[in-house]
């Protein structure tokens, strides 16, 4: 077999097997078996000791041999589209995997010690699978920068969600949870914050006081003030509070000294507060409509201080 391939793609082929000669493959890099028909991870696959980037997405997957997360150079792991129930115990320790996708499965529990030593971690996207809890051991993922467990059944999150301070985007959408998890203000680098729709009655105070979130997606819970919360100290640029249950517009959002995109329509709003003045800039976008304040029939109740703002 010649010692020069690196990449090999083998996608879309109805492949099952794998044939002896591809673990001769030392300098392969780059392994695209998707879209097949693999039941387990091929043998051969375990012999390529160069290999980093291994793709089985869209196969008959149904177990994930523990041995894949301690192969030495593997970095992106993708197993979305499987037909996986679970993963098991992983006894290997996780040194090199950077990248790990494993979407669109039917995973319901996480062993204990998932990912436990799995410091070089940088994006872990399970969305779309069945999990209710996830492990305190999700905080030693200490350089995770992208978390994604949206679609799942998750009702609480570990308090060790805190520890992960490099974390930019976190994707939380459809879940069941009712409040977010304590120690948020650890998240220092969280940029995108996506937690619609969600049994969420509040918003944790540190939330904002997190120096680099810039949006919040909370479209479709339960909110119905934001009494608390310290906006005047946020730096965020696009807040979306649709279809929630909010009855005035809460004093708080004119706070937002970098506030672009304010959505509040669906919410059954009839009245504002008293405001004297604004900092908004004059191009800052808010979304009223299908709210009764949103109705272009009814402006006994609309401040002056909408003029200089769009309104949907």
């Amino acid at each position: 077999m010649d010692g020069q391939v690196t990449e090999l793609n083998l996608m879309g082929n109805r492949l099952s097997i794998l044939p002896d000669e591809i673990g001769e493959m030392e300098d392969l890099t780059v392994l695209n078996l998707s879209w097949n028909c693999f039941e387990v991870i091929p043998e051969v696959v375990f012999q390529l000791p160069n290999l980093g980037d291994l793709n089985l997405g869209h196969n008959n997957t149904s177990h994930l041999d523990e041995r894949v997360f301690g192969m030495p150079s593997l970095k992106r792991l993708n197993v979305s589209n499987n037909r996986l129930f679970e993963i098991s115990e992983i006894s290997a320790n996780v040194v090199s995997l950077s990248h790990f996708y494993a979407d669109h499965n039917a995973i319901g529990n996480l062993p204990s010690d998932f990912l436990k030593k799995a410091e070089s971690l940088h994006c872990l996207s399970l969305s779309n699978n069945r999990l209710e809890v996830l492990p305190s051991t999700i905080g030693d993922c200490k350089e995770l920068g992208v978390l994604n467990l949206s679609h799942n059944r998750i009702q609480s999150l570990p308090g060790e969600i805190g520890k992960l301070q490099k974390l930019k985007e976190f994707h939380l959408q459809n879940n069941q949870l009712k409040e977010l998890p304590p120690g948020m203000e650890g998240c220092k680098s969280l940029e995108k914050l996506i937690i619609h729709e969600n049994q969420l009655r509040s918003l944790p105070p540190e939330l904002f006081h997190l120096p680099h979130l810039v949006e919040v997606d909370a479209t479709i819970n339960k909110l119905t003030d934001l009494s608390n919360c310290p906006t005047e100290l946020s730096l965020i640029e696009r807040f979306l509070l649709s279809r929630n249950d909010f009855r005035h517009v809460p004093a708080e959002l004119f706070k937002l000294a970098k506030i672009r995109h304010l959505a509040l329509n669906q919410n059954p709003i009839f009245d504002w507060p008293e405001i004297r003045s604004v900092n908004w800039e004059p191009d800052t976008l808010l979304a009223i409509l299908d709210s009764p304040l949103g109705d272009p029939n009814n402006k006994s109740n609309r401040p002056e201080i909408l003029k200089p703002f769009r309104i949907l």
